[in-house]
């Protein structure tokens, strides 16, 4: 069963597949995708400074050499060794935290990042505390 919706900006009757969906609640836009285009296209015209904001905010979000974690390659490297170690079962983490011995969820934490697989299982509590200096290594 074939559905048309009704475009309210260029009255044509169009397939809903046509249309954005908004949503549950709100359902189908009520303009095309080609109208509501349109109308997002004038705007950005009109906007020429917000556009500009909002590259610059998005850039920043969005592309990786721009982001703090990439500061510091070897700790995403020794990361990504640990986890892929984990997966493969060469590593296996401590059914407890070797700080508080409390038995939970437990994180890996680096002394020294160019030996990635040398780890201790901290819970995630104690891995603050350790990682800001609060306990000597």
């Amino acid at each position: 069963m074939k559905i048309d919706k009704h475009c309210r900006m260029c009255k044509q009757t169009k397939p809903l597949s046509e249309f954005y969906f908004k949503g549950k609640v709100y359902g189908y836009s009520s303009r095309c995708k080609v109208c509501l285009r349109s109308v997002q296209n004038k705007w950005r015209e009109k906007n020429p400074e917000y556009n500009k904001e909002y590259a610059a905010d998005h850039r920043i979000r969005v592309d990786p050499a721009l982001r703090p974690r990439f500061d510091a390659p070897e700790k995403v490297k020794a990361r990504n060794t640990v986890a892929y170690a984990k997966k493969i079962g060469q590593l296996i983490p401590s059914p407890f935290c070797l700080l508080c011995w409390d038995v939970c969820t437990v994180e890996a934490h680096h002394q020294d990042y160019s030996n990635p697989l040398e780890v201790v299982w901290l819970c995630s509590p104690c891995h603050n505390v350790v990682d800001r200096g609060g306990y000597s290594n």
